[in-house]
């Protein structure tokens, strides 16, 4: 029964953020990823601007 509870954790976590859960991540490690989303965006569409 733990491992369908914790199988049905990661399936749930990966269908809802397209990724499977990283071990360890706090809300530090959040927050610089979506940091670096922006900043990768922001470098790409200023690329295509050019």
């Amino acid at each position: 029964m733990l491992c369908v509870m914790g199988n049905a954790q990661y399936y749930i976590h990966k269908a809802a953020h397209g990724r499977p859960k990283h071990i360890g991540n706090d809300m530090w490690d959040v927050a610089m990823e979506r940091r670096d989303k922006k900043l990768v965006e922001k470098l790409s569409s200023a690329k295509a601007s050019q």
